[in-house]
């Protein structure tokens, strides 16, 4: 069984090179990638037939994934390899030729306090680009996220894209790619709240503003976030979507409770340990000294056991303190314990709740539509009235088939003494 693919179609308004690294991984999927390097590097071990084979359908994946203004443009070319430099030569070009006139025209301030770099849309769009090309190539990037020295990789990338725009893999592109894991983690947990929608069209979280800035008094990520424009939310689900659903766990307090009491668990350094066999052997070899020091090493041997007894006060009550500590814990870790448990039974509660009620509902629709003494207008109203108000149900299923026409009759049109028909 084939797995189908599908692309949105190069049309000149969406990203040629984003458009790149779909295309090219389809082709790899397709096994046909062989073909963009042209029939003349392909393996030796291929027939001529099998060459050919294999550019036709590599040069019909691609044309199938332009728009007819720019299928007009390369109908010329006749293989993939020269298709695929023919759109490079176009459209790869022209954004190099936007980023070199934007460059022309800027002016980069220098001295104290003007060297912060303020990045560009082209600049985050190529950035996006590049790390989009990386996460499809095994070699830097596996199961667990980007290899070493890809900043460094990227770095070399953006400037064949952009050639002069002097960015470095420390600090600019690093920090740049910290800003962006941090703000599609804040929007993707925006996203998975009720209630909360995205606007593809104009690329922004679609809730309500007052929501938005109680959820920002939790989550500082989260600001500025706010009718604020983040174009490249899908390609970077794409880049770090993954990541995040694999990537290290949210400690949580129990976690953190635990991890104190494990350093607490550690015993202090050498230097910090009380040794009173230390103290003993040194009164011993200073009792042997001459008579003048004899008069002396007493005192300083008392003086150094009574500061060895205050510091054993002090292990004393700083195992005390743990020991408090282990029982808060303790207690903590049991009362949370205990609130997990009681929402569980609360939410199975709620969920068998809301079954019952709509099963109920159900088999309600189902027996009023089988009355005959009603118009359908009146029995929807009928539904209506019993839906909010849940025991006359009960009473409606209570009375038996014959009589149920009349009682809706009654409900709906209290004035009326039930024996007309077909109202």
């Amino acid at each position: 069984m084939t797995t189908k693919f599908e692309i949105q179609k190069f049309d000149r308004t969406n990203s040629f090179a984003l458009w790149q690294v779909k295309m090219r991984a389809i082709l790899t999927q397709q096994g046909l990638q062989k073909a963009l390097l042209g029939k003349e590097k392909m393996s030796d071990s291929l027939t001529a037939e099998q060459k050919e084979e294999i550019d036709d359908k590599a040069l019909t994946a691609i044309q199938l994934c332009l728009s007819d203004e720019v299928l007009r443009e390369v109908l010329d070319e006749k293989t993939a390899a020269g298709l695929w430099l023919k759109l490079e030569s176009l459209y790869m070009t022209t954004l190099q030729q936007k980023w070199m006139e934007f460059s022309e025209s800027s002016q980069v301030s220098r001295g104290r306090g003007k060297n912060k770099r303020t990045w560009k849309d082209i600049e985050d769009e190529v950035l996006v680009q590049c790390l989009q090309e990386l996460s499809t190539d095994p070699q830097w990037k596996g199961e667990n996220g980007f290899r070493n020295r890809y900043f460094s990789k990227l770095e070399k990338m953006i400037e064949e894209k952009l050639p002069g725009c002097g960015l470095k893999a420390n600090p600019h592109i690093e920090s740049r790619v910290k800003y962006f894991k941090q703000k599609y983690s804040a929007i993707s947990e925006i996203l998975s709240k009720t209630g909360i929608a995205w606007d593809d069209q104009q690329k922004v979280i679609s809730c309500d503003k007052k929501w938005y800035d109680d959820w920002c008094k939790l989550h500082i990520e989260a600001k500025g976030l706010w009718g604020v424009p983040f174009p490249h939310l899908d390609a970077l689900s794409e880049i770090f979507g993954k990541d995040r659903a694999t990537g290290e766990r949210v400690k949580t307090f129990t976690e953190a409770v635990q991890n104190m009491e494990r350093e607490d668990l550690i015993p202090p350094p050498n230097d910090q340990v009380v040794n009173l066999n230390d103290d003993e052997e040194e009164f011993d070899m200073s009792f042997t000294q001459s008579q003048t020091r004899e008069r002396q090493t007493p005192k300083s041997t008392k003086r150094e056991k009574k500061s060895t007894i205050d510091d054993t006060s002090e292990v004393k009550e700083r195992n005390e303190m743990r020991e408090q500590f282990a029982d808060f814990s303790k207690s903590v870790r049991e009362v949370m314990s205990e609130m997990s448990s009681q929402f569980s039974i609360i939410a199975n509660a709620i969920s068998h709740e809301h079954k019952i009620v709509k099963k109920n509902m159900s088999k309600l629709v189902e027996e009023v539509l089988k009355v005959q003494d009603l118009s359908n207008s009146k029995k929807m109203k009928a539904i209506n009235m019993l839906s909010a108000e849940p025991n006359k149900i009960s009473a409606f299923f209570a009375i038996p088939s014959d009589l149920r026409g009349q009682f809706l009759l009654s409900l709906v049109n209290p004035n009326s003494d039930g024996s007309s028909r077909n109202i």
